[in-house]
């Protein structure tokens, strides 16, 4: 399982702190797994973008950890028991 946490205003977005997402494999690609989340939660469409070729792009309004480390691509791997973190990017002044 890998647990999937939603922070601040996303959570009143997504209308739920976390999911847990169940893959048949030990692993997945990052871009496999936001993928499955758009599907499950359409809101996300607005800050996961997947692409008619299915490149999967992440807004510019959030940011993605996998076990609190940023991803070097869309193609790295999560594994069974890692954390992703769905962050929105805060401005102000």
């Amino acid at each position: 399982m890998i647990k999937v946490s939603y922070l601040l205003w996303l959570r009143e977005v997504v209308g739920d702190s976390e999911d847990k997402v169940f893959i048949n494999n030990d692993s997945t690609l990052l871009r496999d797994l936001l993928s499955m989340l758009t599907s499950r939660r359409p809101v996300l469409k607005k800050y996961i973008i997947i692409d008619s070729e299915d490149n999967v792009v992440v807004s510019e309004h959030v940011i993605v950890l996998i076990n609190n480390m940023p991803p070097k691509s869309m193609d790295d791997i999560v594994y069974d028991g890692d954390h992703i973190l769905i962050i929105p990017q805060v401005s102000g002044g």
